[in-house]
């Protein structure tokens, strides 16, 4: 463990320190620290610089997602127009056809009408009269059928 301790990047800065510290006239120790600090912040900016191409993959990956899915509802559109706008055309053609029969179908009810309603009260009134005039006759017989009366 001890050769461990030794081989560490601090015990070696430190080594170096105190060697710069022999060195007169120079400001070793200071521009040790400044070389060290450059070094650490050169590694966060290329940390940094990593994250920041990672994302911008990620975004790139995103974007393309998104413009396949964004082609595809598009076409799904253009799709619909052109089903919207034959159903349109066909509609506009039946509307015709069908506008003409329920014109003809009101005309031959129409005319009808009055007339149709009179023939259908004589028939009722018809029909009220028989069942009465049977009832009048057939009731004596009922009677006696039924054991009720007198």
């Amino acid at each position: 463990m001890n050769a461990d301790k030794l081989n560490s990047p601090r015990v070696w800065a430190k080594v170096a320190r105190l060697f710069l510290r022999t060195i007169p006239l120079v400001p070793g120790p200071e521009i040790f620290d400044l070389l060290v600090e450059v070094q650490r912040s050169q590694g966060e900016l290329g940390q940094k610089v990593a994250g920041a191409a990672a994302s911008l993959e990620q975004a790139s990956k995103l974007v393309e997602e998104l413009e396949s899915e964004l082609g595809a509802k598009l076409r799904q559109v253009e799709k619909l127009q052109t089903e919207y706008d034959r159903y349109e055309k066909l509609a506009a053609v039946e509307e015709g056809k069908a506008k003409a029969m329920i014109d003809e179908l009101h005309a031959a009810l129409g005319t009808g009408r009055a007339r149709e309603r009179w023939i259908a009260l004589g028939i009722n009134l018809l029909a009220g009269v028989v069942v009465f005039v049977l009832g009048v006759v057939l009731s004596p017989w009922v009677r006696v059928v039924l054991g009720v009366g007198g």
